[in-house]
């Protein structure tokens, strides 16, 4: 209850009082000398009465701003955990003088100490927060005051200097209120540690450069094996972009080489281990078939669901070619073409095992009284020595000379 109401009712009051209890005194008492005495009880009464009045609503009005004061200090403390449960600090700053552009901390979250290290009492000090700005980023603050002057709003980021000696990252919003009756300006600002979305933000960029500058092939499915996403060797390689995959899975690659159970048993392996490895035949979007290595893997959630695959591979072409090249290389002739003297023992080895092990060849060992071939220690037939059952010169030219051209044919 204001003064206004008070001095109001006790206005009402009076008047009442006056006019009935003189009207009530006329009417009971006719003596002028008994009337005069009644007339100064009246007074004494009323004071009495009016006073009685005035404690009372005095007492209302204490009681009602005690109600005030504790659902202030009720909603100050809610506020109060709220702000604490927040990640942002709010805080709030107030001009010392109208149009001098020098503010002074008018309020600051407890949950700064939270974000910062530094307790509240320490940002009293109007030169605290610039000083633990970092030197580099003190052109950008700068930029942002001259911006909340002119916009009354701003927003920049700016490293800070934790209390523990590591620089922060936060991100700063203002507003600027100005009074209009005494001209008086208040900031009203937020800040948010924002530390970890940078080095996340740093990180995402760091593994899509290497997505798409990798010299594999790499591509991402969900867990119904429908493409999510290629790189550029990918589209090198097969032919096809994300717009040709879109809705598709890898079986648009697969060429025909490999059947059923192949990709049966990868899948199986992959469901239950988590990676499969190995060689697999693809056809390009151009109908051409190539080989290529190919790593996938599952990529699982937080509660162990698998819920993309992700697939590396690269293309063996060239080496299979580089295999073949070399392989020629050391059993060819690399001018004539023809075969060489290692491909010509390779393959008369060949011819005299065979020789010796087909039961034609045993027979005429042992029509003519010779113990056969030999093996020794594992290493390969070799013809034993004269005179201790061994072939003779002339079936040794006749096994030679008649195996030789079909092996080098084959």
């Amino acid at each position: 209850m204001n003064a206004f109401q008070i001095v109001v009712r006790f206005l009402i009051f009076g008047v009442l009082w006056i006019l009935v209890s003189d009207h009530l005194l006329n009417y009971l008492v006719q003596d002028t000398a008994v009337t005069q005495q009644m007339q100064s009880f009246k007074g004494i009464v009323f004071v009495a009465l009016s006073a009685l009045l005035i404690y009372v609503l005095e007492i209302r009005n204490e009681h009602a701003e005690t109600r005030r004061k504790n659902d202030a200090i009720r909603e100050k403390d809610r506020l109060a955990q709220i702000l604490n449960v927040s990640p942002a600090v709010i805080y709030s700053l107030l001009e010392e003088a109208p149009h001098t552009q020098r503010f002074k901390v008018d309020f600051v979250g407890d949950n700064v100490l939270r974000v910062t290290g530094f307790a509240p009492k320490e940002w009293l000090d109007p030169t605290f927060w610039r000083c633990k700005v970092h030197p580099d980023d003190l052109f950008k603050v700068d930029a942002a005051q001259l911006e909340l002057t002119n916009k009354h709003s701003a927003v920049h980021e700016y490293r800070f200097l934790h209390q523990d000696g590591r620089y922060r990252w936060i991100n700063d919003r203002m507003v600027l209120l100005r009074d209009e009756a005494t001209q008086s300006a208040r900031i009203i600002g937020s800040w948010l540690d924002v530390t970890e979305q940078r080095e996340a933000q740093a990180q995402t960029a760091l593994v899509a450069h290497v997505f798409e500058t990798s010299q594999e092939g790499i591509f991402i499915t969900d867990a119904a094996g429908r493409f999510v996403s290629v790189n550029q060797t990918f589209t090198t390689v097969t032919g096809y972009t994300m717009d040709d995959l879109a809705g598709k899975t890898p079986k648009v690659l697969q060429s025909g080489r490999q059947d059923a159970a192949f990709y049966k048993a990868m899948w199986e392996q992959i469901t239950s281990a988590g990676r499969w490895e190995g060689e697999v035949w693809n056809r390009r979007r151009t109908g051409e078939v190539y080989p290529e290595w190919l790593i996938v893997s599952t990529i699982r959630d937080a509660e162990g669901k698998a819920v993309q695959y992700l697939g590396i591979f690269t293309e063996t072409s060239s080496h299979k070619a580089a295999e073949e090249r070399i392989q020629r290389l050391a059993n060819y002739d690399s001018l004539t073409g023809l075969p060489n003297r290692a491909l010509l023992n390779d393959r008369a080895q060949l011819a005299i095992h065979a020789a010796v092990v087909s039961p034609a060849g045993a027979r005429t060992h042992r029509k003519r009284g010779h113990g056969g071939l030999g093996l020794h220690g594992g290493q390969g037939c070799q013809p034993q020595g004269t005179g201790s059952g061994a072939l003779d010169r002339r079936l040794w030219h006749r096994l030679f000379l008649s195996e030789l051209p079909q092996a080098i044919s084959d």
